[in-house]
């Protein structure tokens, strides 16, 4: 107790790891906790201070199941049970991990899931501590080997097919959607701007909006003070003028500058699409930009950065809101992966591949708008905290959305969007100002 009075934590870290080492081997290790970077206030992460070679050096390996305990200063405690992985897709939408991005050695990252969030939320990172320990050996090596897809098509691996390699669709023309909605009214892709995993798609992306004469283009992953920086640079607090260096597609420009109101709309989201404060808040001001645009705006792109996680669900919404069934709905969420990785469920080869990704992010991401249609969670928030209880390692989102959806009425999924929306902030008026823009009521 001596010893613990006088060293900071930190100096503590290699003796406290040392004492959680079993005769069998090395089973725990212990790490300081980091305040959230900028990043981590969007998506809801807890930076730590150690790194994946620390982790290796206590037997710990990329798809080990581990079990995670924070401790506050006053030795208050919450666990989560997480895998530990190289990429957060790895665990899929909403759900917990450990994470070592992309294998780079940085410090690793307690991200993504709602468990994060609420321990998050509750200051456990604070000054405490992140005790990690094995709970089953290689226990998510076989899901992490079947969803770590990381390297996308090259140009010419599409066959040289435009829209296959920007992944751009009217999502009218996926299955049935065409008899619930309008062609031309609805579009989804990657963005015209090079962010960092589009760099070599956005003008592709771009050129694909002016074949088209998109009205308005909506971006889903960037707030409006980064989207003028990358238009414009930006000036220090010193008054100097630093120039833009990100390269933007001409037509998406134009729509930016077009006057006296701009066409591009703007949200910063991250993986919450629901808390009344801030996700579900960023939903339904762009749900309300485009149920408010001028009825001469006939066509709108949506995009984030891949056009595939949050354009996923925000499509997924106005697909159900016009009255697209569930197969539809999933089919073009999840020809995203075609597009980037060609994995689908005709081929064989990458059915199994297919079915992971599906239960993992596609049937998620369904099941949680769902969860509107319980008149007991009254809020996005409601929802959002709902999300957060659910145990998503083990969790079979496409089973559980098939089970509920038994002995459902036909328009279930529509009225779910519905209320989804009303949750989020939108009134009735304004849902339907927003369902006539895309639905096809012949």
């Amino acid at each position: 107790m001596t010893l613990a009075r006088r060293l900071p934590l930190v100096a503590l870290l290699p003796f406290i790891s040392s004492i959680m080492t079993s005769c069998n081997g090395p089973k725990t290790f212990t790490s300081e906790i980091k305040m959230p970077s900028e990043s981590g206030q969007s998506f809801r992460e807890i930076d730590l201070k150690i790194k994946h070679e620390d982790m290796k050096n206590h037997g710990f390996e990329y798809g080990d199941i581990v079990e995670l305990t924070f401790t506050k200063p006053n030795c208050e405690t919450k666990k989560m049970i997480v895998p530990y992985v190289t990429n957060y897709n790895e665990a899929g939408t909403y759900g917990p991990c450990l994470c070592d991005y992309e294998a780079k050695g940085y410090t690793l990252t307690v991200a993504t899931g709602f468990q994060t969030a609420n321990i998050a939320e509750s200051d456990y990172y604070a000054d405490g501590t992140c005790e990690i320990k094995i709970k089953q050996k290689g226990g998510y090596k076989k899901k992490r080997e079947l969803v770590n897809v990381t390297t996308k098509l090259t140009y010419d691996q599409c066959g040289k097919d435009n829209m296959k390699f920007a992944n751009c669709r009217d999502v009218a023309v996926v299955g049935n959607i065409y008899e619930h909605i309008k062609y031309g009214t609805l579009f989804r892709g990657s963005s015209p701007i090079a962010e960092s995993k589009n760099k070599d798609r956005y003008i592709v992306a771009d050129n694909y909006l002016k074949y088209h004469q998109i009205d308005q283009d909506i971006s889903l992953s960037l707030s409006p003070d980064s989207l003028y920086t990358i238009y414009y640079g930006k000036i220090t607090p010193e008054g100097k003028v630093i120039p833009a260096e990100t390269n933007v597609g001409p037509y998406a420009k134009a729509l930016y500058e077009d006057q006296p109101i701009t066409k591009m709309y703007t949200v910063s989201l991250g993986s919450d699409f629901f808390h009344n404060e801030r996700g579900g808040k960023g939903m339904m001001e762009m749900y309300s930009y485009i149920a408010n645009s001028n009825d001469t705006e006939k066509s709108f792109y949506i995009h984030c950065n891949e056009g595939k996680d949050r354009t996923g669900f925000a499509i997924m919404i106005l697909e159900a809101l016009c009255g697209c069934e569930l197969q539809d709905i999933v089919d073009d969420y999840m020809l995203t992966f075609n597009n980037y990785y060609n994995i689908n469920n005709i081929d064989a080869s990458t059915k199994e591949k297919y079915d992971c990704m599906a239960n993992l992010t596609c049937y998620r991401n369904i099941y949680s708008f769902m969860l509107a249609g319980d008149d007991k969670l009254k809020t996005g928030t409601d929802i959002y905290n709902k999300l957060g209880e659910i145990d998503m390692l083990n969790f079979d989102s496409k089973t559980t959305v098939e089970e509920n959806l038994k002995n459902k009425e036909s328009d279930y999924l529509n009225k779910c969007a519905w209320k989804y929306l009303n949750k989020i902030g939108l009134d009735d008026t304004k849902i339907k100002i927003l369902q006539k823009k895309f639905i096809n009521n012949i």
